[in-house]
């Protein structure tokens, strides 16, 4: 779904391949259905933990993208969409922490000090550059992850599709 990483909406994808919005739909659900996360995680790697704010049908209705990334590699690890909470940033993390990691980076959120152990957790500045560059990156290519636009995704689960895909499925 090269369209789709480029920015193009759902209703922009079905009038360039002239098909239905329904269909644009459920071959977006298929193909995240068959994208696979990595699952491999050396010891002693360091991460950055990050979260980037966007909205599903509304603006009042606030959801948080919650990614982890390799920092050596630059390698998003994992991810998990949902309310900003414990719940949402554990679906991220525990694969990482897990995988005993020598540090992880992140802000200054609470959820993330009852998350990762004072030893290996870090929140000094300028310790989470590359996570930001990502999500500035998925900004500028998803149209529904931009601050003031009108293209939201009108469900959470669309959102969490169209974010593995950008992610994970090289094209």
């Amino acid at each position: 779904m090269k369209l789709t990483c480029n920015g193009s909406g759902i209703r922009d994808i079905s009038r360039v391949l002239e098909i239905s919005a329904k269909t644009v739909i459920q071959r977006i659900k298929k193909l995240a259905g068959l994208t696979v996360i990595p699952s491999t995680y050396i010891k002693g790697k360091t991460y950055e933990a990050d979260e980037l704010k966007t909205y599903v049908a509304k603006k009042e209705n606030e959801h948080w993208v919650c990614c982890t990334l390799e920092k050596e590699s630059g390698k998003i690890m994992s991810m998990s969409v949902g309310k900003r909470n414990k719940e949402t940033l554990r679906k991220a993390l525990t694969s990482i922490v897990l995988s005993e990691p020598k540090k992880i980076h992140s802000d200054k959120l609470k959820q993330y000090k009852c998350l990762i152990h004072e030893e290996i957790h870090n929140v000094k500045k300028y310790t989470i550059n590359k996570i930001e560059r990502k999500f500035l990156n998925f900004r500028t290519h998803l149209k529904r992850l931009c601050r003031r636009t009108i293209w939201f995704s009108k469900k959470a689960f669309m959102l969490e599709a169209v974010v593995k895909i950008y992610l994970w499925n090289s094209f």
